[in-house]
């Protein structure tokens, strides 16, 4: 048996992430007899060997020779390995850990009842994304109108505008109009008058 068994069980207590009392307790002894062997004060007996296999899933060979790998590939190793990669919290590694260990057609009835509510969360999302979509088309459908509406109210103004400017035009150019004439009959009035008072020798009034 290797001299550095109590090096192997220190480092399967380790890759465990669990404390000495706890491994202690899970193979029967005091925690100071696993520190004894830890620190290899004692060799272990063969008792507690297959102890620490069966409970630890660690391979017989790594632990008497240091012959790798660690542990025996099983569905909890595995597991642990899967929890470490991806980062699972408790409630994920519980999820697949239970899932993997049902029967094969109660496995389709879990798979086909997720597929359904992803599915009916997607159908959701996309039904949300039309309406937003057909919002968007009324906002801006209300705001054409709108600008076409205030473009068309200008305009309207403007010939408004332009309609009662030409009627003022027209109506300072009339006044002129018969302000001149007024004055043109004057003229004339007061022309045919001189030419009366020549003739009679009359003085210009």
């Amino acid at each position: 048996m290797n001299e550095d068994i109590g090096n192997r069980i220190n480092s399967i207590i380790k890759s465990l992430n669990i404390k000495k009392v706890r491994f202690a307790e899970r193979i029967r002894v005091d925690q100071s007899y696993v520190t004894q062997l830890t620190n290899n004060k004692r060799k272990p007996s063969d008792r507690i060997i297959a102890d620490i296999c069966r409970e630890f899933n660690v391979r017989e060979e790594y632990l008497r020779c240091g012959e790798e790998p660690m542990f025996v590939n099983t569905p909890s190793s595995t597991m642990e390995q899967l929890k470490k990669e991806f980062n699972l919290d408790e409630f994920s590694y519980n999820l697949v850990y239970e899932y993997l260990k049902l029967e094969p057609d109660q496995r389709d009835v879990v798979r086909n009842f997720f597929y359904s509510v992803v599915k009916e969360d997607e159908t959701a999302v996309t039904s949300d994304s039309i309406s937003s979509d057909a919002c968007t088309v009324e906002e801006a459908e209300k705001a054409y109108i709108k600008s076409r509406s205030r473009t068309a109210k200008k305009t309207g103004q403007s010939a408004l505008n332009t309609t009662e400017g030409g009627a003022n035009a027209e109506n300072i150019s009339g006044k002129a109009a018969n302000q001149w004439r007024s004055l043109e009959n004057l003229n004339n009035s007061r022309l045919h008058e001189m030419k009366k008072g020549e003739k009679n020798n009359e003085p210009i009034r």
